[in-house]
């Protein structure tokens, strides 16, 4: 059984991961330079 989802759906959360792992980035990095 495969499941389909519409492209708003997958690009909503691979946009929303993107932007998480960003700010951690961000974050960290801030941190790590002071």
């Amino acid at each position: 059984m495969t499941i389909v989802q519409p492209d708003w759906i997958s690009g909503l959360l691979g946009g929303l991961m993107i932007g998480l792992a960003g700010a951690i980035f961000l974050l960290g990095n801030g941190r790590i330079m002071g």
